[in-house]
Order: structure tokens, then C-alpha cells, then sequence
């Protein structure tokens, strides 16, 4: 009895060193009989297991930049960061966690920037791996199209295009919107496509970010991972931007007010908005930046 009782005592979740729950790495929390392990900074990190068992994962990558405009110009929104979610065999190890930072804006009065510098940063675990989502197009002077991740940028200004999102498998994403003068694409979200410049895009409002998805593996349901919305376009004479899906996405500019584009929301994976040029003058307004993943891994106790 001794004997069998010390090898129960080992299988049990508070028992033994062989327990899952003794696992380590992220900040640790409990909820609805799940033990949580929440990485949140953005970088390289390490989760270890405490015996060989069954996890549940969430990943979502970093967001996109949304697109900088000038002149009359406007630009698309930033696709999400790509999300995976499923669960995994974990033995008794270090597995290396990396959680992508969203992509950074686009400065003011920059120009020839490489697109793809504003994609936003992959986050990984188990060896599967969440894409950035993808920078929005801007005005051609920039040099800057719409680009792939793991939700696609939306098109704007004279560039045109979308960008598309990872197909996988397993898909990531879904594609930005389509530049459609005069109005400019809304950035892919995880569950919805951004909607297209002037008209709209199935159930989803010209020139928004696609919305996101809605998960509880934190304890309670969070959505993760919107697209940026696209700004209003000035030749028309100005307008509102683009809502940020839902799940984080930045709002596009406002060319009424002049207010600058919403950032994607940190640790939810959201795109960034896009910028606006002025009728007035051809200063180059910056876009809004993406908003940085996160990786949640859980087991039940």
C-alpha cells in the first residue's frame, strides 16, 4: 500500500515532481480548474515542463503596421498577427516560448522604407510557429505595397492591391481589403477579412479591420487578433477611418478631425491604422504600429 500510494500521490496534479502542475515559465495563474501559464513580454522565454502530459496552446504573432500616406493620399490598414490554437504532448522538458512584437509605425516624413520592416514579429512554441501580420499598403511615392503575414495588409493610395493572408496549413488569417478609389482596404483579422475601400466587403464595413477571435484559454473569453482599420481618403474630402476589428485593431484616421491612426492593442495581436495625407500640403503622416502577440499554454489540475 506504501508503495502504490507514493505512485498516486506522483500522478496526482500537487503530488509529485512529475506532476504538470509543477511545471514553470510565464506568470502562473488558475482558473475554472486550469492551471495557466501566460507569456506576455515580447522576446525569447522558455516553458518547462514538469512531466509528460497533455497542454493546450494559444499563440498569436505581432500585429502590422498600418499605411503612412501624404498629399491627398490615404492607406490600409495592418493585418493581425497570425493565431494557431490546438493542444500538444509535452514530455518532461524546456520548450523555448518567443512572443513576436507588433510591428513599428511608420515615422513621419520617412520615405523608401522596405515594407516588410513593418510586418509584425512571429511567436512561437512546441516548434509551431504564428506569422506577423502583414504591413498595409501605402501611397506608391513610399515604395511601400501591401504586404503577406499572417493576416494580409489592407491596399491604399496609388498602390493598390492587398496583401493576402497565410494560407497555411493551418490558415493564420484572413487577406486585407482591396483598394477600390476612392477609398483604401481594411487590414485581415483572424476570423474575417478586411473590408474593401469602396464598397463593402460581405458582412464587413468598407474600409474596417477584420475582426478577430474569441478564445477562453486565459480563464475568461478575450478576442485576439483584429485588423487595422483604413483611413478616409482626402480626394473625397475627408471622412472617417476605418473601425479596428475587433481584438485589437488600430482605427484609421479620421481626415475631419485630423486625429492620428489607433495603435493595434499590445498582447492581443491587433494591426495598426492607417494614415491620411492633407488636401493642404504633402507633409507624410505616420501610420499606427501593431499591437505585440502573446503565447497562453494550459492543463487541467
Amino acid at each position: 500500500m506504501p508503495y502504490i500510494e507514493t505512485i498516486r500521490n506522483m500522478l496526482t496534479p500537487f503530488g509529485g515532481i512529475i506532476s504538470l502542475a509543477s511545471s514553470t515559465g510565464g506568470t502562473i495563474t488558475t482558473a475554472g480548474g486550469y492551471r495557466i501559464h501566460t507569456f506576455s513580454t515580447t522576446g525569447s522565454s522558455t516553458f518547462t515542463a514538469g512531466a509528460i502530459g497533455t497542454v493546450e496552446y494559444l499563440i498569436l504573432a505581432g500585429g502590422g503596421g498600418g499605411g503612412a500616406a501624404g498629399g491627398t493620399d490615404g492607406s490600409g490598414g495592418g493585418g493581425a498577427g497570425g493565431l494557431r490554437t490546438g493542444t500538444f504532448t509535452v514530455a518532461r522538458t524546456d520548450y523555448p516560448i518567443v512572443v513576436g512584437a507588433g510591428a513599428a509605425s511608420f515615422p513621419s516624413g520617412a520615405v523608401g522604407h522596405d515594407p516588410s520592416l513593418f510586418n509584425g514579429g512571429n511567436s512561437s512554441a512546441f516548434s509551431l510557429t504564428s506569422f506577423g501580420g502583414g504591413s498595409a499598403s501605402s501611397e506608391s511615392g513610399i515604395s511601400r505595397q501591401a504586404q503577406n503575414g499572417g493576416c494580409g495588409g489592407g491596399g491604399g493610395g496609388y498602390s493598390g492591391g492587398l496583401g493576402t493572408g497565410f494560407a497555411g496549413p493551418p490558415r493564420q488569417g484572413f487577406d486585407g481589403g482591396a483598394t477600390a478609389a476612392p477609398g483604401d482596404g481594411g487590414g485581415g483579422g483572424t476570423s474575417a477579412p478586411g473590408g474593401n475601400g469602396r464598397s463593402a466587403n460581405g458582412s464587413t464595413p468598407e474600409r474596417a479591420g477584420g475582426a478577430g477571435t474569441a478564445n477562453s484559454i486565459s480563464g475568461t473569453s478575450v478576442t485576439y487578433g483584429g485588423g487595422g482599420g483604413a483611413s478616409g481618403d482626402p480626394r473625397t474630402g475627408g471622412g472617417a477611418g476605418g473601425a479596428g476589428g475587433a481584438g485589437g485593431g488600430g482605427r484609421g484616421m479620421n481626415v475631419n478631425s485630423g486625429d492620428s491612426p489607433g495603435n493595434g492593442t499590445n498582447n492581443l495581436g491587433g494591426g495598426g491604422g492607417g494614415a491620411a495625407g492633407s488636401n493642404a500640403s504633402g507633409v507624410l503622416r505616420g501610420s499606427g504600429a501593431g499591437g505585440s502577440g502573446i503565447v497562453i499554454v494550459r492543463y487541467p489540475i
